[in-house]
């Protein structure tokens, strides 16, 4: 979930007419309404649950202020969520165990609502489409993980000094979100090929696969971090991820296998026309390559999957959901039964 604007709200602004005018409010407050925790239906016994319901109910009246505002949907729904999340987070902090109850629920209803802004209308980025289709590599709030590919390094000074100092407090974060650390390291990582974005990076691996809880121990532990960093002057992300599940295929050489290649020669004229169609303005190139995860030996052929590549201008906007079913259906159409080909759409700086 991306953060580019705060909400201020005091009154609710969701009236009948505004819920007409903009679909995806409507769709939000009518899942909010029947939330057991709305102001109607309030838990009497906790104040904490209470308030942070009314200001649920205030942030979808926010979601209209700023879709008049915004030229974005990533504003208007991220910055719901983070209103929701960053309310109950202070309630969290103060009130005890049913107000970090409450934040689970928070953060839920904030990743729902997200979801459904991206179904009905959304538009992103295809750098945040694919970090949201990988679900074992998880970034604090406002942040998404380094794309893949990246290259990684040994820490600066301070980035060692972060890692001596906060290792017992991200440890006692994990524990508290019931997640078992492999290792806590910092390291230094950068997109591939492009070493000015390198930056500190607190890794933490996991054997874990349930990743329910990650994004919000990333979020503390970056919390946590942020005032020492502030003060030494340190740019840092943090990261938590499973090494064995995470996405970090790699291009081979396609597979000379001659069913194969007469039927990427029948893709190609078909799948050009119809990129040209969907994409005019941010494709840069398409290709067929074999695709294999991180450190597969080449030559092992269950690992080596025939894929039509696609690579966009960096930091294109589309909704690329649909984009990429709509070009699946394309091959689809053309491969036997029994074949497999696959599909991705990567940014243009992708290379690997």
């Amino acid at each position: 979930m991306r953060v580019y604007a705060i909400v201020r709200e005091e009154q609710p602004y969701m009236t009948q007419r505004n819920r007409n005018e903009h679909p995806v409010s409507s769709v939000i407050h009518k899942f909010v309404i029947q939330w057991p925790f709305t102001p109607n239906r309030a838990n009497r016994h906790s104040v904490g649950s209470e308030h942070l319901a009314v200001r649920l109910y205030y942030s979808l009246g926010a979601l209209n202020t700023i879709s008049r505002q915004s030229p974005t949907w990533d504003s208007r729904l991220d910055a719901v969520g983070f209103y929701i999340y960053s309310y109950s987070r202070s309630q969290a902090s103060n009130g005890g165990d049913h107000c970090h109850v409450m934040s689970q629920w928070a953060l839920s209803l904030g990743k729902v609502a997200w979801t459904i802004a991206r179904r009905l209308a959304g538009a992103s980025s295809i750098e945040l489409y694919n970090a949201s289709k990988d679900q074992y590599r998880v970034a604090p709030f406002m942040r998404i993980p380094l794309p893949w590919p990246f290259s990684h390094g040994m820490a600066s000074e301070k980035g060692k000094e972060m890692e001596n100092i906060f290792r017992p407090t991200v440890n006692e974060i994990l524990e508290n979100f019931n997640i078992a650390p492999s290792s806590i390291r910092a390291t230094k990582m950068w997109k591939r090929g492009i070493i000015n974005t390198a930056k500190d990076t607190v890794v933490v691996p996991t054997d874990d696969k349930d990743t329910t809880r990650w994004t919000l121990a990333a979020d503390e532990i970056r919390h946590a971090i942020l005032p020492w960093a502030t003060e030494v002057n340190l740019e840092f992300r943090v990261e938590l991820r499973n090494e064995c599940l995470m996405y970090k295929d790699v291009s081979t050489a396609l597979s000379y296998d001659e069913d194969i290649r007469n039927i990427v020669s029948k893709i190609q004229a078909p799948m050009l026309a119809r990129v040209e169609d969907l994409i005019a303005g941010a494709w840069r190139s398409v290709t067929f390559d074999g695709r294999q995860p991180f450190g597969v030996p080449h030559g092992v052929p269950v690992s080596n999957t025939p894929t039509v590549m696609i690579l966009v201008s960096i930091g294109a906007r589309n909704l690329w959901e649909s984009v990429e079913e709509q070009l699946c259906r394309v091959v689809e159409d053309i491969i036997p039964s029994g074949m497999s080909i696959s599909l991705e759409i990567l940014p243009s700086n992708f290379v690997c």
